[in-house]
């Protein structure tokens, strides 16, 4: 998934950035960088993926599935 589809994501999901970041328990600028396509979901810890896809109600498969490796 790349960062403007991540975004398009939280977007749908009605949150900003810094809602994204405190519901999944990590730092607003995680959230920024994977946006910015400085990191990738493929290449995130576990625990942090599984946060952020319990915070936006989807699947980390599909996270990760058309992440760029």
């Amino acid at each position: 998934m790349t960062g403007s589809e991540f975004k398009t994501l939280r977007q749908a999901a009605g949150l900003t950035q810094q809602a994204l970041a405190d519901l999944a328990g990590l730092n607003i600028r995680q959230i920024q960088r994977l946006e910015k396509g400085d990191v990738s979901l493929g290449d995130m810890v576990a625990k942090n993926l599984f946060a952020i896809a319990d915070a936006l109600n989807v699947d980390p498969r599909n996270l990760i599935e058309k992440a760029e490796v």
